[in-house]
């Protein structure tokens, strides 16, 4: 069964490199991704953690970068391949806004 928003059958996902899909077809995967883009996918979600610490900059970077950790796990369970670092950082953002809003009212 193919969800929306999935692009492998809710059966065929496997965890053994977070973030990816197993490439196992008999198992239903698709081709795994190739190592250039899951490097361009880390640094992806590493320059928009960045700026989502620098953006939020009252609260301490260990409290933003734990929560978008939260998020991206969350995403990826839920089965969110493409777009995943713009994902995690908005869900991270409103999250952080909603749970520290007072402390952050400055913040755009």
């Amino acid at each position: 069964m193919v969800m929306p928003g999935r692009t492998t059958p809710v059966s065929a996902a496997s965890t053994d490199l977070p973030g990816h899909v197993s490439a196992n077809p008999q198992r239903g995967g698709v081709v795994e991704a190739s190592a250039s883009t899951v490097v361009q996918e880390r640094r992806a979600l590493l320059r928009r953690t960045e700026h989502l610490v620098h953006d939020l900059q009252p609260l301490p970077a260990g409290v933003v970068i734990a929560c978008v950790v939260r998020c991206r796990d969350e995403l990826i369970r839920m089965g969110v391949r493409s777009g995943l670092a713009v994902a995690s950082e908005s869900m991270a953002r409103a999250r952080l806004m909603k749970e520290h809003g007072a402390l952050l009212q400055h913040v755009n």
